[in-house]
């Protein structure tokens, strides 16, 4: 008590009783706070509760032992021994490594060793590919020996693939599950060590600029905190999660995009931000999807690849997740999430309601049989389950096709399911259930691999379409479509199989696209020869003003020369011819959709090679006997206003075939005007053999183009051009 100028003050202390309210099933208070968190939450290695307590007064290990995801202990001599100490086979993980000298190390009973060298043939040897892989890194980038003279002892290692021991060759796929054995021993000829040079894996890395969010069911993510999570949309709508695994593609599941498969038009992945409204997302447009070829909806094979038009510039804010190397068994006490844009709470799942806003959670994964039982006679090998027992945190409905990742190593996390279904959203006993990864990492690899044909020659069979990029700013864009009756219309078969199998590249005009254009770029050209012949089959599908430009690029990215430019309907495939006579970086192929909203621009075999084109002509087949219809193909502008005169070849194959004539195009008033009285082949009758024509064209007062046009007949037939020359001044 203390009194001072007439007051008085009493205080006493009181000792209040609080009581927390209870926490829902399976869950734990924090003890900095009123926040409940799963039971497996505590003493898991990462803090989650505000304060981090739930890492505190955990039971620890000595410091020569190893701590088991159920706490127990191992003593550091039965490390990497062979035999599994832990529930979960931790002690028997990241038992190799490579040291600051390059040596590649394995550990033995708690011990590292260097490796002994006997037997590890080449960079391409699968030991050193399984090498490269359990370290955690990417391709062999070399292999050498070293001596150490001083060393004692040695490790040897035995690379088991599928059950037969020392396949020393590449011809085992490196993703194939592997078994190693191990023995120490003092004998090593030479005392020669294996020193390992591995590629770098850029993937599975965040943002280190990262605020430090507690989780707590499902919380908003940070821009650069899952880098790799992208949004599908079917124009302006939200489909489905996605994840980044290279700069040109996304995996999502298979059910997500099953009718989606013929539009990829009207497909975009945004990716690059926790917003996927946001204005400065990147969006990029989808020009292939592919679906697992043995999907059944959710039930088996739930997977699919979507390819991007062009490739997304990778940075903190858009990076790939990494992929496993092979199949293998996941602890549980692995640190594991989910994240994507769908709905927060239950009383959202009627509406499927989402979020624009990225949220994760934190989930353990399942045992196999755990999951079996939670969904007795429904869990295929291809699946796994992951969440709590208690239920509460768990993907749901929007979430599908994202990613579930695991930090696989320290400071890296790995893609290792993609959400796919699930009875309700985190109820007790049922987990989500998730398309395990890892067995489809063949396949996978096999379609977004370029198989060795990064080449401005394509026949665009393979998916990656031999590292060819578009751009567009509408639906009217580049994509690689099969033959077959489809809608929206397209050619029945390509020019390389010539059946519905085949693939081939397509720009389709939907509605509202007039006056758009598509450009499709090849990757650098490493041919030096000139001149260089350029072959492709084109074909402007349905549509009337629908236009094509085959354009060379220089080594600054700009146009250096156009080299012809297609016009007017060819409703069948035609084989083009051209030379190129000047060094160029890339080429350029620029469609035109025009006026019209239907048809489209397709393009095939693309070959470019080192020589003098044996014929350079345009032949339009007539099969089906389509009168009236038109191929056209156009020179660049002339500026010179002086008389010409131009030689040609023509042949016509019959009299019914169709017709050529030569005609002169200018602009007037922003609308093209062709001008076809110059030459006609019609006055001239039959031509079924090689020709040669001479015309002189008078002196022009406005620029102009030159093209050669072909009418179809009733027939069947074709009509070539070729030896065009142009010469100042009037013909002799």
């Amino acid at each position: 008590m203390q009194s001072a100028a007439g007051f008085e003050l009493l205080y006493s202390l009181l000792a209040a009783n609080v009581t927390l309210p209870d926490c829902p099933l399976g869950r734990v208070h924090c003890d900095s706070s009123l926040e409940c968190i799963p039971e497996e939450w505590v003493c898991d290695t990462e803090p989650d509760c505000p304060l981090g307590d739930d890492e505190t007064n955990c039971r620890m290990c000595g410091s020569d032992e190893f701590t088991c995801s159920d706490k127990t202990c191992v003593p550091n001599y039965r490390l990497c021994d062979g035999t599994d100490q832990c529930p979960h086979s931790e002690d028997e993980s990241l038992c190799t490594k490579i040291n600051a000298d390059g040596l590649f190390q394995v550990m033995k009973s708690g011990q590292w060793f260097p490796v002994c060298s006997t037997s590890w043939s080449d960079a391409l040897d699968n030991k050193a590919l399984w090498a490269c892989a359990d370290v955690g890194q990417g391709q062999v980038m070399s292999l050498n020996e070293v001596n150490l003279p001083l060393v004692s002892s040695f490790i040897h290692v035995t690379v088991v693939v599928n059950n037969v021991s020392e396949v020393d060759t590449a011809s085992q796929s490196a993703l194939l599950p592997y078994r190693v054995v191990t023995r120490v021993s003092s004998l090593c000829q030479d005392k020669m060590s294996v020193q390992l040079s591995c590629e770098i894996k850029e993937c599975g890395h965040r943002s280190v600029h990262l605020p430090q969010p507690f989780v707590l069911d499902a919380v908003e993510s940070s821009d650069g905190q899952w880098p790799w999570t992208a949004a599908i949309f079917s124009g302006s709508f939200f489909k489905c999660g996605a994840t980044l695994i290279s700069d040109h593609w996304v995996v999502s599941a298979g059910h997500c995009i099953y009718n989606m498969v013929n539009s990829p038009e009207t497909t975009t992945i945004r990716i690059g931000h926790v917003n996927i409204q946001a204005s400065n997302i990147t969006s990029v447009r989808v020009s292939d999807i592919i679906n697992h070829p043995d999907n059944n909806y959710i039930y088996d094979n739930d997977i699919a690849l979507l390819r991007m038009e062009h490739p997304v510039a990778l940075s903190d804010l858009q990076r790939p997740l990494c992929l496993g190397d092979y199949q293998k068994d996941r602890s549980p006490s692995l640190v594991c999430y989910v994240a994507g844009w769908g709905v927060l709470n239950k009383s959202s799942v009627a509406s499927g309601e989402g979020t624009s806003l990225l949220h994760h959670t934190k989930l353990k994964l399942w045992e196999q049989t755990k999951c079996q039982k939670a969904y007795p006679n429904q869990i295929k090998p291809t699946m796994l389950c992951a969440g709590y027992y208690s239920g509460g945190m768990d993907a749901c409905k929007g979430d599908s096709g994202g990613p579930l990742m695991c930090q696989s190593r320290p400071e890296q996390w790995e893609l290792v399911g993609v959400v796919s279904w699930g009875e309700g959203c985190g109820e007790v006993g049922k987990p989500g259930v998730y398309t395990r990864v890892d067995p489809y990492i063949n396949w996978i690899k096999s379609v977004i691999g370029d198989a060795g044909k990064v080449n401005a020659s394509c026949d665009f069979e393979h998916p990656d379409i031999c590292g060819y990029s578009s751009w567009s700013g509408s639906e009217f864009s580049w994509s690689r479509r099969s033959g077959g009756v489809h809608v929206p219309a397209m050619p029945s078969a390509d020019t390389t199989l010539k059946t519905t199998a085949g693939h081939y590249l397509y720009a389709y005009i939907p509605y509202n696209t007039k006056e758009k254009e598509a450009v499709l770029v090849s990757p650098g050209i490493t041919l030096q020869a000139f001149p260089s012949c350029l072959q492709v089959s084109v074909i402007l599908f349905q549509c009337t003003r629908c236009q094509l430009q085959l354009q060379t690029v220089n080594t600054s990215g700009g146009v250096s020369s156009t080299l012809f430019q297609i016009s007017s309907q060819t409703p069948f495939w035609m084989r083009f011819s051209v030379d190129i006579s000047e060094p160029f970086q890339k080429l350029r192929f620029v469609a035109s959709s025009g006026r019209q909203i239907y048809g489209g621009v397709g393009l095939d075999d693309i070959i470019l090679e080192p020589k003098i084109c044996p014929y350079m002509f345009l032949r339009g087949w007539n099969t089906f006997g389509y009168l009236g219809y038109r191929a056209r193909l156009k020179s660049p502008e002339i500026t010179d206003y002086v008389p010409l005169c131009l030689s040609f070849r023509y042949r016509i194959s019959s009299p019914s075939a169709g017709s050529l004539q030569l005609c002169k195009q200018f602009v007037v008033s922003g609308s093209p005007y062709l001008d076809c009285s110059i030459w006609s082949s019609r006055s001239l009758g039959p031509q079924p053999e090689w020709g040669q024509a001479r015309v002189s064209v008078g002196a022009s007062t406005v620029n102009f183009s030159l093209v050669f046009e072909m009418v179809q007949g009733q027939g069947q037939g074709y009509v070539d051009l070729d030896d065009i020359v142009r010469q100042d001044g009037d013909c002799v």
